[in-house]
């Protein structure tokens, strides 16, 4: 999944992924290699850690940013190999390099020895308080109590993990494509993904659709989405979809907003990053299913494999059908569009979902535009097929209206 991308472009990716700052699809590519590649998981834990060290540094504290120096001077020490025993061979270059070691420690100690000296003077001298720091104590950071006494609701190696409030009502659907219903109160989700999965998240007015991520959903104030780590796209059942990154918090009908410290800190008491990302990395480690043995008296006939990628569009395409019956446009719409990306162009079912797409987006969902592009696809694709001319006349007529113009519709 990761092809087409260079060991360089993948370490750069990884320091925005951790920071959520990675659409859906490039989070998917680095997930992957995470699952893959020994070496860049543990690269991309080691720079978690750096990263997590950079968030605890004094704010007094500012240096000159220069995001290529900076990419490059973390990558060099992450990347650096662990110190090796020298060889009695090299001691004579051990020596010449060992003077200037000295040196070096002998001026610290003669530092630390002064720092401790004029720490202790100092502390005999009294100081003076400041009545408001003596009468008032500074808070501790506790959790928010909707976080203080969830209940686990996952296997041990499941790949969802849910935890819930009380009162929280949810429901799990799907293999490849996991649906996860929830109908009331507010529920804590780690999602570990394999290629090819997502979870899809249906609210009260709302969807997200996840891939591998550590994220909480909740249907009250009119639907509040947050995320730990990663990133989740939101899509309301009116309005635009949103990308909500690490340390946002998405408010159906008011936007995006900076999630509270008390709520990060009680959702990373149930589920870290850390573990997030360790739970990632494990996935390649799962031990494959012991292959079947053939059976030697009794010869079966070959049966024809069907190709994964063959279920998911057959599964899509009938989700796709049974929302059209029971007439929801915007599912079935997302449906189809998804099933376009697990078949050819060439392949004949792709046209057919183009047109419906087409006929979908302008009858129902009034959305001309979208229209405009599947209809224009067709007609590049399918030059010599009998329903080309009414779809490129279709095509003219959408643009026509909205004032632009297309080569297609150039007489």
């Amino acid at each position: 999944m990761s092809s087409g991308w260079t060991d360089t472009e993948l370490k750069r990716l990884a320091f925005d992924y951790i920071r959520g700052e990675l659409s859906i699809d490039e989070s998917e590519v680095i997930e992957a290699r995470i699952q893959d590649s020994p070496e860049f998981a543990e690269y991309v834990s080691k720079l978690t850690l750096m990263l997590d060290g950079a968030k605890e540094a004094p704010a007094e504290t500012h240096f000159a940013f220069d995001q290529n120096d900076l990419f490059a001077r973390i990558a060099a020490e992450v990347s650096a190999p662990e110190p090796q025993d020298e060889s009695d061979e090299e001691e004579p270059l051990r020596v010449e390099r060992g003077r200037g070691v000295w040196v070096a420690l002998a001026a610290a100690a003669a530092l630390i020895l002064v720092l401790i000296a004029a720490f202790l003077v100092n502390e005999e001298a009294p100081r003076p308080v400041a009545p408001e720091l003596a009468t008032k104590p500074v808070p501790e950071l506790a959790p928010k109590p909707e976080f203080q006494n969830l209940k686990a609701h996952h296997a041990e190696n499941d790949r969802v993990r849910v935890f819930s409030t009380e009162d929280a009502s949810f429901r799990i659907e799907g293999e490849l494509e996991k649906e996860l219903t929830l109908n009331d109160g507010m529920i804590l989700v780690e999602y570990v993904s394999s290629p090819g999965e997502r979870l899809r998240v249906q609210g009260d007015g709302f969807q997200v659709l996840v891939t591998g991520t550590v994220f909480y959903a909740s249907n009250e104030s009119g639907g509040v989405v947050g995320v730990v780590t990663g990133s989740v796209r939101v899509m309301p059942d009116r309005g635009a979809p949103v990308n909500v990154k690490a340390g946002q918090e998405y408010v159906l009908n008011e936007g995006l907003r900076m999630v509270e410290p008390e709520r990060l800190k009680g959702a990373e008491e149930w589920v870290s990053v850390e573990s997030h990302l360790d739970r990632l990395a494990n996935r390649r480690t799962e031990p494959p299913l012991p292959p079947e043995k053939p059976e030697r008296e009794v010869k079966k006939k070959p049966e024809t494999q069907v190709v994964p990628k063959h279920k998911v569009a057959r599964e899509l395409r009938g989700r796709a059908q049974e929302a059209l019956a029971r007439g929801d446009f915007e599912r079935a719409s997302e449906l189809m569009e998804e099933l376009l990306g697990q078949i050819p162009a060439s392949d004949p079912v792709a046209g057919t979902v183009r047109l419906d797409l087409s006929r979908i987006y302008l009858k129902n969902l009034k959305k001309p535009q979208r229209a405009a592009h599947h209809l224009r696809q067709f007609v590049k694709s399918r030059p010599a097929d009998a329903a080309t001319p009414l779809a490129k006349e279709e095509l003219c007529r959408i643009v026509s209206e909205s004032g632009s113009a297309d080569p297609l519709c150039v007489p």
